[in-house]
């Protein structure tokens, strides 16, 4: 039998992001890139959970689910289908468990119909479609692991995420593992069809502004440098107090930070003069922002959720040729150490900034970036492509 073709399977993505939220994730430069060789349903999240009811982050969630609910289903771009099901979120009740799958299903089957898909791969980085999953019918089942879902801060049923995990070890065809402690933690389990691929990066974007002399941007200008600098959103699960101690120990140092707070008391860091909290910015503008910064950190408590992550933007920041500091994380250290520094605590995360903003070279810029430039999502899905032709031949036999 002929090998098996992505361009004659549509892929159905139950991501566990969302498409319309304030900047791209992995699922969507994926999922983009995928679309390029074949048609692809992409379904945003299915919530397997809450924050504490009218906190900031339950308000800010609430208030983005609602501007993805009210696009329902788009057609950003050529070969790809945004669907924001209809959906309340996740429950130990049994009986509501049935209620959300039977809803979900008859939603996704509505879609199946009207786009005439056909023999899909489904493509699950979300727990909460998985008893969903079960009623489909597929050419081939992808688990994309991301992260360890049970360890996750945001889920409270753990129990409940440790057995759809376990289903889907069992039902998936090809399992994707985006960091080594995941790869090998699934390794353990399902030896024979787990693989190891890290995230790509969007290296043209970042590396455009690497080397092209360029104005900061406006907010930038009149800070003075160095500075030490991180974009993304900020919560509760970001060191705070790692951040405090660098601050208060180098005030001729400018902190810049490039997100929105959604979570955690950030109150008596910003009252620091030499802390400048900008906001929220495009994905388009990060790398102009990025640019201006002389040392990038990845700062997170070290709890065990942090074990199994694989940081986007760690070769966003490499992209760009900057030096990065990072927390103890298994994945940087495992893949990174030779361009990264990683330290245990405050004092040697606050040793490590002195040290690299006296060492920074050109030279150092191009080990960095050469370090990242094979990780493009373009190589990424090439990779796909061929562990899925693999599956599929395998299957035939």
């Amino acid at each position: 039998m002929a090998p098996l073709q992505l361009k004659d399977h549509p892929i159905v993505c139950f991501s566990a992001g969302d498409w319309w939220a304030l900047n791209p994730s992995a699922f969507d430069r994926k999922m983009t890139e995928f679309s390029k060789q074949t048609r692809v349903l992409y379904i945003n999240t299915v919530s397997m959970g809450m924050p504490r009811i009218l906190s900031r982050s339950f308000l800010l969630r609430l208030r983005r689910k609602l501007k993805s609910l009210a696009r329902l289903y788009r057609h950003p771009l050529p070969g790809l289908h945004v669907f924001t099901p209809i959906i309340l979120p996740f429950s130990k009740s049994t009986v509501f468990q049935l209620f959300t799958t039977t809803f979900l299903l008859l939603q996704v089957r509505l879609l199946f119909f009207l786009l005439h898909i056909k023999e899909p791969i489904l493509w699950v980085g979300n727990l909460g479609a998985v008893q969903t999953l079960q009623k489909l019918k597929g050419k081939l089942v992808v688990y994309d692991c991301t992260d360890k879902f049970d360890k996750s801060r945001y889920i409270k049923a753990k129990e409940l995420m440790k057995s759809l995990d376990e289903v889907m070890i069992e039902q998936a065809d090809l399992i994707i593992c985006v960091s080594k402690p995941l790869f090998r933690y699934y390794q353990s389990r399902a030896s024979h069809k787990v693989h190891y691929l890290p995230h790509g990066v969007d290296f043209k974007h970042f590396a455009s502004l690497a080397y092209k002399p360029q104005q900061p941007p406006l907010e930038l200008r009149n800070i003075p440098h160095p500075i030490i600098g991180y974009y993304g959103t900020l919560t509760e699960a970001n060191d705070v107090g790692l951040l405090q101690y660098c601050v208060k120990h180098k005030p001729e140092w400018s902190f810049v930070l490039v997100g929105n707070i959604t979570e955690g008391d950030y109150r008596a860091v910003l009252s620091f003069p030499n802390v400048h909290a900008l906001g929220y910015k495009p994905y388009e503008e990060l790398p102009a922002y990025a640019a201006c910064f002389d040392v990038c950190i990845l700062f997170w408590k070290v709890y065990e959720w942090i074990h199994f992550c694989s940081p986007l933007k760690t070769k966003e920041y490499l992209a760009l040729g900057k030096p990065v500091v990072s927390v103890r994380i298994p994945e940087i250290e495992e893949e990174f150490s030779d361009v990264i520094s990683v330290a245990s605590n405050q004092e040697e995360f606050l040793a490590a900034l002195g040290d690299e903003l006296r060492t920074d070279s050109p030279e150092k810029k191009r080990i960095r970036q050469a370090k990242v430039h094979n990780f493009t999502w373009v190589e990424y899905v090439a990779k796909v492509s061929d562990l899925l032709m693999e599956v599929g031949e395998n299957e035939t036999k």
